[in-house]
């Protein structure tokens, strides 16, 4: 009779501890999962070896967002092209030193500005991260693109690495 006794009291802390746990987990993760994301994306015509899916993506040091796809623009849009796309998931809360009611109308009004992303590089790691500034670009220097992007469209530009390697060429 003592038995059956302990056996329902561990199997009753067994089920306990479970069930705190999930409450726990819902809780903290109910904000991930109920954040919303803002998708934007860029495209490269050089490697981007380095960056990977869950990257950083910065502003002038600063996080707004992660690197949520690395594939083909030929893959995604069915178009003859080269380029590397990236999906970019930004955050709801950036500003990037405009204003505007949401988040895609503070980035529209950003990209008129002039916002650019390029690839850089932590140190000789290799890992990589995207970083976006204000840039003014020659309407030569634009990545040509042969379909309508499905997200907001930050223009890109050379690596500094890339930059270095054709001076050096």
């Amino acid at each position: 009779m003592n038995q059956k006794a302990n056996y329902f009291k561990l199997g009753l802390f067994v089920i306990t501890a479970f069930g705190l746990a999930a409450v726990f987990l819902i809780v903290f993760g109910a904000g991930v999962l109920f954040k919303k994301e803002l998708l934007a994306e860029t495209c490269f015509n050089e490697s981007v070896q380095g960056l990977s899916i869950g990257s950083e993506v910065k502003y002038k040091g600063i996080k707004i967002g992660t690197v949520k796809e690395i594939t083909s623009a030929a893959q995604s849009y069915g178009t003859k092209s080269d380029y590397v796309l990236v999906i970019i998931s930004l955050e709801e809360d950036i500003s990037m030193g405009q204003t505007g009611k949401t988040a895609a109308e503070r980035i529209r009004n950003a990209i008129k500005d002039g916002l650019t992303a390029k690839l850089s590089f932590k140190g000789l790691t290799g890992a990589a991260y995207l970083e976006t500034d204000y840039v003014e670009i020659d309407q030569e220097q634009l990545l040509e693109l042969p379909w309508t992007p499905q997200n907001l469209y930050i223009p890109s530009r050379q690596s500094s690495m890339k930059q270095y390697g054709d001076a050096l060429n």
